[in-house]
């Protein structure tokens, strides 16, 4: 069981299937961490941040990681992958059928942003905990 600042990380083959396993993944991390008011919005947007990751965030390494960790008072995810290129938030017009990834999670998130690492980047969430609104 994760308590208030355990992490869960696990890795991920870049396929579409991907998106459901980590998916899945944070949905059962989080569940240990007893924090099941958060799980829908945290479910929506790893599965945003882990499509972006297979559609746009890989080169040499086909594979991407997902860190879930719970705290005292907010849950964070982050999403690392081996490209450099940061995603940003785009306005699409309303004939395109993408590009509304990041407005889901801007939405929904707490806060969000995206840290540089030498082997590419990671894109974050943060949701606050019910009990520490």
């Amino acid at each position: 069981m994760m308590t208030a600042t355990a992490a869960a990380t696990q890795t991920f083959n870049s396929t579409p299937r991907a998106v459901r396993d980590a998916r899945l993944f944070a949905r059962e991390a989080l569940s240990e961490a007893g924090e099941a008011g958060l799980l829908d919005d945290v479910e929506v947007c790893v599965s945003e941040l882990a499509a972006n990751a297979v559609r746009h965030g890989m080169s040499k390494s086909r594979r991407f990681l997902v860190k879930v960790t719970a705290e005292a008072t907010h849950v964070r995810v982050e999403v690392h992958d081996s490209k450099r290129r940061c995603p940003r938030l785009r306005c699409p017009d309303a004939d395109e059928e993408g590009g509304r990834g990041l407005l889901l999670v801007n939405a929904l998130a707490t806060r969000w942003g995206v840290g540089r690492r030498f082997f590419g980047k990671y894109v974050w969430f943060e949701l606050t905990r019910r009990e520490a609104r």
